[in-house]
């Protein structure tokens, strides 16, 4: 027979197995699940947007401009030309000259800018030339560099207002003939160019 206290100590054996079986059988559960859970993987965006570059043209130099031409052309006005064009143009456009403009007052060569105006004077007027809007500035007649009338050659002095082939040559003639001129104003010695020539022209050469 069993007595009382060896029943409360066998009850005791079967509690204790049980929690041990219990321990043992949760900790290999854990174990279990993280043998078999799935690895972790990050997934990279394979393509990188770049930042979209405009493509547009910048059209301030390039588009183009508004220029006011009055005077004495047939047809004044305002026009749009191209960026590039120059002052022949613009009065092209306008209809050219009339007969009575003084074509010497303004540098035909000078390339047109926005908010220009271009002023042709009538022969025995005061000529205003050319008024560029950029700068505020006035100019008439050439707008090159100044040009030595003793060395320059005939494309130099074709560059002047008022002077073509013919007189460029009759220019250079005189330099063969009479040697270097003293002062600018010996100019008008030369066939071909006055008074009124002279005054287009005499800011942009100089005698040396």
């Amino acid at each position: 027979m069993l007595t009382k206290q060896h029943k409360i100590l066998i009850g005791l054996c079967l509690g204790i197995v049980c929690i041990i079986c219990f321990i043992l059988l949760a900790t290999k559960d854990n174990a279990s699940k993280e043998t078999t859970s799935p690895p972790v993987t990050f997934k990279q965006n394979e393509t990188v947007q770049a930042p979209q570059q405009s493509k547009q043209k910048d059209t301030a130099e390039n588009g183009p401009v508004l220029v006011d031409v009055k005077g004495a052309v047939k047809n004044p006005g305002v026009y749009e030309m191209p960026h590039n064009a120059r002052v022949v143009d613009a009065i092209k456009k306008a209809g050219n000259f009339t007969d009575q403009a003084a074509k010497d007052t303004v540098n035909l060569a000078q390339r047109v800018q926005d908010e220009m105006v271009i002023i042709i004077a009538k022969e025995g007027e005061e000529p205003v030339g050319i008024i560029s809007q950029a700068d505020g500035s006035t100019t008439t007649g050439s707008e090159t560099e100044v040009v030595d009338i003793n060395s320059a050659d005939q494309t130099e002095l074709e560059t002047l207002p008022g002077i073509g082939p013919s007189k460029a040559e009759a220019i250079i003639q005189y330099r063969e003939e009479n040697g270097s001129f003293a002062t600018p104003e010996a100019l008008m010695e030369v066939t071909g160019i006055g008074e009124k020539s002279f005054e287009s022209l005499k800011d942009a050469i100089t005698a040396h």
